[in-house]
């Protein structure tokens, strides 16, 4: 999407499942400025290596809590898609028994943004905290402050946001391992 301004309806959290099948990995590299790792705001000179410590099943997205980290093909899907707003970064993923995972990775740096949370115009608890899982409610932004990107993220708040065109081509390829909530209304998270 390039228009520079956006139907909140058509927002949506972007993040992995946290049950017990899909793989889960923790990032084993010494990274400092992990935030701005997530930003698109770091250079690396060496991939990040990951080691699955949970789960089952080899999806394309891999859980890491807080990082996106994705199979190549998904990579591929984005850019033949003209999807905007990421990097990426390599990344390594070693089984539990420290062997090298077939296929090649990528952690995702976004890059696009938003602008900062409308606070005049959301609930918000007295301690000021928004919590991963918080009323979808809680996500209002300006949408004239959206640069037009896939795929972004507000000055203010963590979450991965993504359009609902990067959710329709994902669906309809049958990328696995990822979830996703709208920003918008009272609706639970759904698992891909």
């Amino acid at each position: 999407m390039n228009n520079k301004n956006i139907d909140l309806n058509d927002v949506f959290i972007l993040s992995v499942p946290l049950g017990e099948k899909p793989y889960f990995a923790r990032l084993e590299s010494p990274i400092l400025g992990f935030d701005e790792l997530r930003r698109g705001q770091m250079q690396l000179s060496e991939p990040c290596l990951f080691k699955i410590w949970k789960g089952r099943r080899l999806c394309d997205f891999i859980g890491n809590g807080a990082l996106l980290v994705v199979a190549s093909h998904v990579v591929e899907l984005w850019k033949t898609s003209c999807f905007t707003g990421f990097m990426t970064y390599p990344a390594i993923v070693l089984d539990r028994k420290g062997q090298v995972l077939p296929g090649d990775y990528y952690v995702i740096g976004i890059t696009g943004r938003a602008g900062t949370l409308d606070r005049a115009n959301m609930k918000i608890e007295p301690n000021g905290i928004i919590l991963p899982g918080a009323s979808p409610d809680m996500l209002r932004f300006h949408p004239e402050q959206w640069d037009g990107s896939d795929f972004f993220m507000l000055e203010d708040v963590d979450f991965s946001l993504v359009t609902r065109r990067v959710i329709d081509v994902m669906k309809l390829n049958k990328i696995t391992g990822w979830m996703t909530m709208p920003i918008m209304g009272l609706h639970p998270f759904a698992k891909f």
